[in-house]
């Protein structure tokens, strides 16, 4: 609308394009583009509901586990992180991390399930089931918004494995990876989306 020239439309003076294509086209214009605010509008879901189908079992080697503590206060602390938002989960890692040093494996493991998750929440999936090669993410979006995340991927991402199905955003594994390789393809898959959400401002 900010190029069609929305003007003082409910004032005595109109600008823009209001003035030359009349009144009524002028609203049948702006309801065609409050359409397309529906078809790409990207609604989040809370992170606590988020399903995710995927389980790692991840035994944290013993000199980290001395050095934490308690491992499972400090699960619980990125869970709350990660119910905020984002930013937060990041601002926690971090801390973590001058804390303790760069994590071993095993918490990367579960770090990153908890990433998954918020990151899940952000685009709107709320389940996350995997069936042998395929990953199947429940999603709100609608084939248009999902369409938008095509074009903004890079070529060389995962776009070319990714399809759209009755409310599901589905990709088709060569593998059928164990869980563990599988949380890290759903990190980098959904990051890479993520990266993709600032081609949704301009709606």
């Amino acid at each position: 609308m900010g190029i069609r020239g929305f003007g003082s439309i409910f004032g005595e003076q109109q600008s823009g394009d209001i003035a030359n294509v009349g009144i009524d086209l002028y609203f049948e214009m702006f309801f065609e583009s409050l359409s397309k605010v529906g078809q790409h509008r990207l609604m989040p879901v809370p992170y606590e509901d988020v399903e995710l189908d995927v389980d790692v079992t991840s035994r944290l080697p013993y000199k980290y586990i001395d050095e934490l503590g308690d491992p499972e206060r400090i699960i619980e602390e990125a869970e709350a992180a990660a119910q905020k938002d984002l930013w937060t989960l990041m601002q926690f890692t971090e801390k973590l991390r001058f804390q303790y040093g760069k994590e071993p494996p095993s918490m990367e493991l579960l770090l990153k399930k908890i990433y998954v998750k918020r990151i899940a929440a952000d685009l709107g999936i709320s389940q996350i089931l995997k069936s042998r090669k395929t990953i199947a993410m429940r999603t709100q979006m609608t084939k248009e918004a999902f369409k938008l995340f095509l074009e903004a991927m890079s070529p060389d991402s995962f776009c070319s494995s990714l399809t759209f199905e009755d409310n599901y955003i589905k990709a088709q594994l060569l593998l059928d990876l164990p869980n563990e390789r599988l949380l890290h393809w759903l990190f980098d898959c959904l990051a890479d989306m993520h990266n993709c959400l600032p081609a949704f401002v301009k709606y």
